[in-house]
């Protein structure tokens, strides 16, 4: 997309939502989902930031991050290197919750490589 196409773009955007500018992220966001709810049902949504300095070419879209539940685990088990093994099954664990209050599964926020097929049991 050319500059002065890209810059319509946000015009029309700004005038369509009522936005006086693009830093109003949120209610840009906001506002597609609404208009696009059915269309989103059942369908992995993501967005991403967009470095100002990068090309669009340049921005990582193959890495996201995810939050996974794991579930059946035993109490015993539920410990800090277990989520952490069992984590680094799907990805790069970012974070998890805390293991001690488990609530019948574990959190687990994981950045996963989109090219890749998930394994078996997830």
């Amino acid at each position: 997309m050319t500059s002065t196409g890209a810059d319509e773009l946000v015009v029309q955007l700004e005038e369509s939502l009522g936005l006086s500018n693009l830093k109003h992220g949120p209610k840009l966001v906001g506002a597609i989902i609404a208009d696009n709810m059915p269309n989103l049902m059942k369908q992995c949504f993501f967005i991403k930031r967009w470095p100002s300095e990068l090309a669009i070419e340049e921005v990582d879209m193959m890495n996201l991050p995810f939050w996974v539940q794991i579930r059946s685990i035993p109490l015993n088990l539920c410990m800090e290197d277990n989520v952490e093994k069992l984590g680094n099954k799907i990805g790069e664990v970012l974070q998890y919750d805390n293991p001690n209050q488990a609530r019948g599964y574990l959190r687990v926020r994981v950045l996963v490589n989109t090219r890749n097929h998930l394994p078996p049991g997830f």
